[in-house]
């Protein structure tokens, strides 16, 4: 697949980020349309798959560049265990741990759920269904991550 959005080597540096952690190439698509209508200011870095989210962090990390503010990860990349192992990786890293992840998943089973939380989890949402619902969501998780919630910088 073309990628049509900018990846994490094309990084621009100093630009506020959100790293998206997701397999699905149209929920890619979704993502990267409500970003850019709710959230433009900030440069979506779009990974597929779990090694590809970490080895990004770590190069943000050698090489002394911006981490992202947040993190949306796709809990099924295909399987659970690895969508918890980028979280893993995440909260056990000092330097990591700060950045918010939000975990988005098709799966409402209250052990992933349950999983996802304890594994340190900001956040666990349903993925929406529908161009709109994605709309919504986005401009929710702006309102909120952007405007009522404090980060570390």
């Amino acid at each position: 697949m073309t990628k049509l959005y900018p990846t994490p080597m094309y990084h621009t540096s100093g630009a506020t980020t959100v790293l998206i952690v997701e397999d699905n190439s149209d929920h890619q698509v979704l993502i990267k349309f409500a970003l850019q209508t709710h959230l433009s200011e900030v440069l979506p870095l779009f990974v597929d798959n779990a090694q590809q989210a970490i080895n990004y962090l770590n190069d943000c990390l050698l090489h002394r560049q911006s981490l992202p503010k947040l993190v949306l990860l796709d809990l099924y990349l295909p399987e659970r265990e690895q969508g918890l192992a980028v979280l893993d990786e995440l909260k056990a890293n000092p330097k990591l741990r700060p950045i918010p992840v939000i975990i988005l998943s098709s799966s409402r089973d209250e052990e992933d759920i349950f999983n996802a939380y304890d594994s340190g989890a900001n956040s666990y949402v349903a993925k929406p269904v529908d161009h709109q619902q994605w709309l919504d969501y986005i401009k929710k998780l702006r309102h909120y991550w952007w405007n009522i919630a404090t980060l570390p910088h």
